[in-house]
């Protein structure tokens, strides 16, 4: 009785029993994501002064700033 059945076994904490690279995807998007957090604090904090630009009579802001909220009168 019970003889085919097989149970899982259990490795231990965090430990699976998949023997591909599959944390490489998850790992890479996370990195992805701190080095664009890290790049657009980084051009909000430090290059305030270069916000939007003039070109051809028309003022173009970047996404990042947009909207500008260094501007408004709170």
């Amino acid at each position: 009785m019970g003889e085919g059945l097989k149970l899982p076994v259990i490795n231990g904490m965090g430990k699976t029993n998949r023997i591909d690279n599959w944390i490489s995807q998850p790992l890479a998007m996370g990195l992805a994501l701190i080095a664009a957090m890290i790049y657009t604090t980084w051009r909000l904090f430090f290059h305030a002064n270069s916000i939007s630009y003039s070109l051809e009579g028309s003022t173009v802001t970047s996404p990042i700033f947009s909207p500008n909220i260094l501007e408004w009168n709170l």
